[in-house]
């Protein structure tokens, strides 16, 4: 790893004194949002629906961290990797977005991002958008908050958020006024070139109070920063995203919000952000071209009925996506042979959910009750090709159907003025049919001949939780928690030959998977709120664990192996120093180990870590703002992230014989931002990984080269931006 000394020391002795960007979860008190405020030395907590109710952030017994969009903004974050790390037990292998596996608590058994089912939901408003292959990331432009749930959220959020949820909520549209947005930003990254982004949102309303529209528009261009000495080609990892959305609110009369949407992403990246060391900083020795494009559009339609005593919410979605993966995977087979993977998903999801506006037995009873249905169809084609073996050597077509109802509740009861009771139940079942054909010299087979294989499977549980919380004022909240998450299982749908050293077929199925979550969590605001301590310990207990398997040949599967169990602490510390100056730190301890060895084809043994989870992690920062004329203030946001070591498999699973899974090295990042900002105008110089790091993200051996997935290399840039 490489950075400046002198430059690094300042930032270790300006992080000595305090730290925070923007306070996650938290906004400036202050009467117009849209202005930059004077400091006011309070923090004033957003408003969140982790519990699918609108409650404080504060006041809501749940392990949560949510930034608003003023955090966002002021720490420049525009996609999932920019706020990560400033979340408590979050990790992640970065494995070129998309491909991104994000993990919470440890809750993961793999690196390979394509083969196991999702740990954690993702979810755009109310809408769950992540699949078992690849998890969207949308840009973050005029995002109303993001919330990050920690520990499974099987009861609320279902089956894909073993781990946690993870949810994006959108502004929706001002009914009151026009009103809008232009942002403009160029930079350049070290050993890359020029990066620039232009983002636009309008807001109209079009019957005052009744009927309003808003509408967002971004097209982002990043600079590669990969050099292809193989090609002789610099910069092969240049990407492109363009996105668009509109969204409408019509608010018929008092009692009815209908809110209709359409989004839509488009990302190109001409290469993968991967360097081997032993070739040379951020180069890489690639035979053959590859390249990733990602497209998704979601449209969905929201309709909420406010009664009196109860609302109803109505929450209907249709969601497209295609991925392409072309890869070069010459060292594993020898002569130069390239890998080509098309991902298709549509899903179609309605949700209906019942909540009591005012609580029943003498004001002590509070509850949710709703309905969820799902239809998924998946098309996934894997073609490897290799012109001095007369084209294509391998050829995989794929279908899975999958169906999923569910029910599920939650109540609250008072027992006392202070001390609550949570009970909470989903009931699903899902039905998936699998369809697999197979040909080509991988698959074992002779020219011409092509293989079927049919396969389904049917699953029903129960995930139930259940809480005790006591809420001592305005000033701390305690809780106990128990809670099962769950994940289905399926069919491989792999097409995998027999394994060539041993003959053994690899499996068709694998089962479900599921974990009991114990937590004690509690909340406290100090010094007249102008100080906010939150933290959590937790116990994971998992069983009949979902891992992929990797063997000598390159093919991969999933498969049930062993159990394993997570612990850990997390603290989030956000305050004021003076009423200029706020601070924030969080930091993570996950111990997440195998507690019985891993049946063959696994690898792991007891005691071994997971992969891919990091032990320990801290983020911090300060954000500072003074009033520099009648119109302007000025502000500086630093923060700093450092992640700890972590492992890139179980034992040998990596493939790479008896030398076992691949350290991948602790790292530290740090950016700048500084500016001025008033009313409508705001300017701010940024300056990204200013250590210029190489962090390692994921350490990739699998197709018998070293592939080092790291992040954007040192950038700085302006951005101008523009309010009305």
């Amino acid at each position: 790893m490489k950075h400046s000394s002198s430059l690094y020391s300042r930032l270790v002795a300006a992080l000595s004194l305090a730290t925070i960007i923007q306070v996650p979860g938290q906004v400036y008190a202050q009467q117009d949002e849209a202005q930059q405020p004077s400091a006011t030395g309070i923090l004033e907590e957003i408003i969140v629906t982790a519990r699918r109710r609108e409650e404080s952030l504060q006041d809501t017994p749940v392990a949560v961290t949510a930034f608003s969009q003023r955090f966002l903004d002021q720490m420049g974050a525009r996609a999932f990797e920019d706020f990560a790390m400033s979340v408590p037990g979050l990790s992640f292998v970065g494995n070129n977005s998309p491909e991104n596996k994000i993990v919470l608590r440890g809750v993961s058994t793999g690196v390979v991002t394509r083969d196991e089912g999702s740990v954690v939901g993702l979810y755009i408003d109310d809408v769950p958008v992540g699949s078992r292959r690849f998890n969207p990331d949308l840009r973050l432009y005029d995002v109303e908050r993001v919330e990050v749930l920690r520990g499974p959220q099987g009861t609320l959020f279902g089956e894909g958020s073993i781990g946690g949820t993870l949810r994006l909520v959108p502004n929706k549209p001002d009914l009151a006024g026009i009103g809008g947005m232009i942002e403009a930003t160029g930079s350049s990254t070290a050993n890359g070139g020029a990066n620039n982004e232009l983002a636009g949102v309008l807001n109209l309303p079009l019957i005052e109070d009744r009927f309003a529209v808003r509408v967002v528009g971004y097209h982002v261009e990043e600079s590669g920063f990969i050099d292809n000495v193989a090609l002789d080609r610099d910069d092969v990892n240049r990407a492109k995203t363009s996105g668009q959305r509109l969204i409408t609110t019509f608010k018929p009369n008092e009692h009815t919000v209908i809110t209709a949407s359409v989004l839509r992403q488009d990302t190109e990246i001409k290469g993968k952000a991967q360097y081997d060391p032993a070739i040379g900083d951020l180069s890489q020795s690639r035979v053959l071209e590859e390249g990733l494009g990602d497209e998704f559009t979601l449209a969905s339609l929201a309709v909420s009925w406010h009664f009196d005593a109860v609302t109803l919410d109505s929450s209907t979605a249709y969601f497209d996506r295609s991925v392409v993966n072309l890869r070069d995977i010459t060292p594993l087979v020898g002569l130069p042979t390239f890998l080509d993977d098309l991902t298709q998903f549509e899903s179609v999801v309605q949700e209906f959910r019942l909540t009591s506006n005012r609580g029943l037995l003498g004001d002590r009873l509070d509850w949710l009750l709703g309905v969820y249905y799902r239809d998924d169809e998946e098309f996934f084609r894997q073609d490897a090709g290799a012109e001095a073996l007369g084209g294509d050597i391998f050829d995989s077509d794929n279908f899975l159907d999958r169906k999923q109802l569910a029910a599920f509740g939650e109540v609250d009861y008072r027992l006392t003025p202070k001390l609550t009771a949570t009970a909470g139940l989903r009931w699903f079942d899902i039905d998936q049919q699998g369809r697999n054909l197979n040909a080509g010299l991988l698959a074992s087979l002779p020219s011409g001949v092509i293989t079927e294989t049919n396969t389904e499977s049917s699953e029903r549980g129960i995930s139930p939780k259940f809480r005790l919380s006591y809420a001592g004022g305005e000033y701390y909240l305690l809780y106990l928690l128990a809670s099962r998450g769950f994940r289905e299982g399926g069919p491989t749908g792999e097409g995998v030959p027999p394994d060539p050293e041993t003959g053994a077929m690899a499996p068709t199925q694998f089962d479900a998977d599921s974990l009991w979550n114990y937590e004690f969590g509690f909340k406290t605001s100090w010094m007249d709120n102008r100080l906010v301590l939150n933290g959590a310990v937790f116990y994971i207990d998992w069983e009949d664990i979902q891992t992929t398997s990797i063997r000598s040949d390159g093919h991969t599967f999933t498969v049930n192996a062993g159990a394993a169990r997570s612990k850990g602490a997390e603290i989030e510390l956000r305050g004021f120093l003076t009423e200029s100056l706020e601070l924030f730190f969080t930091a993570s301890y996950v111990d997440s180990t195998l507690t019985e060895d891993q049946l063959p084809p696994g690898d792991g043994k007891a005691g071994d870590r997971i992969p891919g989870v990091p032990e320990t992690s801290f983020s911090a920062g300060l954000h500072y703002t003074r009033s520099i004329s009648r119109h302007f203030d000025g502000f500086v946001t630093l923060n700093y992230q450092k992640v700890g070591d972590s492992f890139n498999g179980f034992g040998t699973s990596t493939g790479i014989s008896d030398s076992g899974a691949d350290r991948q090295d602790p790292y530290d990042l740090a950016n700048l931002r500084t500016g001025l900002q008033g009313e409508t105008w705001e300017v701010a110089l940024f300056a990204e990984n200013m250590g210029d790091e190489r962090a390692v993200l994921f350490f990739n051996r699998i197709v018998g080269d070293v592939r080092i997935n790291t992040t954007r290399p040192r950038t700085i840039g302006l951005a101008l931006k523009y309010r009305f």
